[in-house]
């Protein structure tokens, strides 16, 4: 458990916080989109590929590096649901919840070391940018089953937050 925790886990998370907070990129963490690879000093290294997917945070991007991007993400209401469904949808429940199911199957109760260590980071990357609202307060966003409008996937209200 302690070896997901501190090899898998966390490297994923901080690398995710990371490249929102130093380059106002969020990452869309499918995961055939994270590429793990340990290092030779025992560290993990996170590759974030299918930087198409990404999207662009206004409040912490250059102004040159979004230039000319569609998928901007300016701090608004729609904003606030598409950040929300990247972590808390995309990484939360798409990518750290089935990696947290298989531990926790062979290691009962590791679910709540794991889970603890990815809010307690988040939390911790929230506190730091407080003057920002990066994600919702008391709610989080998943993609919707009803059919596109166009190329646009909906977003709907889920209760259950559990990276944050």
């Amino acid at each position: 458990v302690a070896w997901v925790q501190n090899n898998i886990v966390i490297p994923v998370v901080e690398s995710f916080w990371r490249m929102v907070t130093l380059y106002g990129i969020w990452p869309e963490p499918h995961a055939q989109n994270v590429i793990l690879g340990l290092n030779d000093d025992g560290t993990t290294g996170v590759i974030w590929r299918d930087g198409q997917g990404c999207w662009w945070d206004a409040k912490f991007a250059s102004a040159k590096s979004i230039a000319g991007s569609r998928r901007v993400l300016t701090g608004d209401e729609e904003s606030l649901k598409k950040r929300s469904y990247i972590y808390d949808w995309l990484l939360g429940q798409y990518l750290l919840e089935p990696l947290v199911d298989v531990v926790d199957r062979w290691h009962p109760g590791a679910r709540d070391v794991l889970c603890g260590s990815v809010i307690q980071r988040t939390r911790h990357v929230l506190h730091e940018v407080s003057g920002e609202q990066l994600l919702p307060t008391d709610r989080c966003y998943q993609m919707s089953f009803r059919e596109p409008s166009g190329s646009r996937i909906h977003l709907e209200e889920c209760r259950i937050i559990k990276y944050r």
